[in-house]
């Protein structure tokens, strides 16, 4: 519990659209939830599957401060159920294929897992 708040903490700190950026509701459906925090140089969006279903979207980025076009990274993931888990990236790191997200005309598909929780972060390079 205590690296989970650590993880939470450093991306905090590492992102400043998180204290001082916009804020956008992208999805808010029956056990699904969506927003995003952004400003003009980086964006981050935090999605919430609430629902004992794996379930799959299509979230309008664009709207949450993201590009047209482009990729996402996958900085923070949970995993609910009976074997509770979480995976923080190294956000110094240069991220891997698995880590990205691709974005194509504003939108990104997602497959969340039941009880899960994923965080996309994008800079403007």
């Amino acid at each position: 519990l205590l690296s989970f708040h650590k993880a939470l903490i450093r991306l905090h700190k590492a992102c400043p659209c998180i204290r001082l950026g916009s804020l956008k509701s992208l999805l808010s459906e029956q056990g699904l939830i969506a927003y995003a925090r952004f400003d003009r140089k980086s964006a981050l969006a935090v999605v919430l599957n609430n629902t004992q279903e794996e379930k799959e979207i299509a979230l309008p980025l664009v709207y949450g401060g993201f590009p047209m076009e482009g990729e996402a990274r996958r900085v923070f993931m949970t995993r609910g159920g009976k074997r509770p888990s979480f995976r923080a990236a190294d956000l110094k790191a240069p991220a891997g294929k698995e880590e990205r997200v691709k974005i194509s005309g504003g939108w990104a598909a997602l497959r969340l897992p039941p009880e899960s929780s994923l965080i996309l972060a994008w800079e403007e390079t």
